[in-house]
């Protein structure tokens, strides 16, 4: 949401992010669906991509396949965790 105030020509205009704090009252199990929902998304492995190039993490080209399976079988062990009722 964005406010101004101030008269023209100078106005001053900031902007307040809408941050959404229901994770804080949530229970495991829909934690756990968020998180999942999460690492669904493009946006969160660009991220993470951005956060390992920040603090200068090189990897390998062939070590890429490697950890794309440690990934998988990490996600594996937590679908098979997880409970579908």
């Amino acid at each position: 949401m964005a406010s101004c105030s101030g008269a023209t020509p100078i106005r001053v205009c900031y902007y307040t992010p809408n941050i959404n704090f229901r994770i804080l009252h949530m229970n495991k199990q829909d934690i756990t669906r968020w998180i999942l929902a999460r690492i669904k998304e493009k946006s969160t492995w660009r991220g993470l991509a951005t956060l390992v190039g920040l603090f200068g993490i090189v990897v390998a080209p062939d070590q890429l396949e490697l950890i794309g399976a440690g990934i998988v079988a990490i996600i594996g062990i937590i679908e098979m965790g997880r409970s579908e009722g």
